[in-house]
Parts: C-alpha cells; structure tokens; sequence
C-alpha cells in the first residue's frame, strides 16, 4: 500500500522490519527487490536477494530472480554463477 503511494522509502522501511521479525521468509526479500528493482535500485534490489540466500529458508525462487535480475544488468558470468549454484542446490 504505502508503495502504491509513491512511498517507496517508506514501504522499504516497513519490509526491512518485517524481515528482521521473520528472517527466514524469503517471500519478504522477494517483495524488497521488487520494490527497490521498479523504483531503480537496482543495486539495492539484489542486495534483498543476497540477503535473502543467506537467511531464508527456501532459496530456489530467490536465486533464480537473482540470476534474472543480473542478467538484465548485463552481469552475466555472475547470473550463471548463481543459477548453477541453483540447480546444484535442488
């Protein structure tokens, strides 16, 4: 809600407390990426994910937005470095 307002620190700020409650969600992570992605961090939208490979509990989705959000930059060395550590992780 509060990013549909336009309030894009803000919702950062409340997802950021979310996942300090709950760190193991890795939904959480998604939805900071996603917020942080479409407002142009992207930077900061794949340190949600990192972050979210460290902490979560299942990590298969995490990585392969990672390795999507990587390959858009034009990193891809480091986007098939995280989808083969994907499929050895299943």
């Amino acid at each position: 809600v509060q990013a549909g307002a336009g309030k894009v620190d803000d919702a950062l700020a409340t997802i950021t407390d979310l996942i300090s409650r709950s760190p193991a969600d890795g939904s959480l992570y998604t939805f900071a990426s996603d917020l942080a992605s479409r407002s142009g961090r992207v930077e900061e939208a794949v340190r949600h994910l990192r972050d979210g490979l460290r902490y979560a509990e299942q990590t298969g989705a995490l990585r392969l937005q990672l390795a999507g959000l990587l390959q858009m930059q034009g990193r891809i060395q480091e986007a098939s470095q995280v989808l083969q550590a994907a499929f050895e992780a299943e």
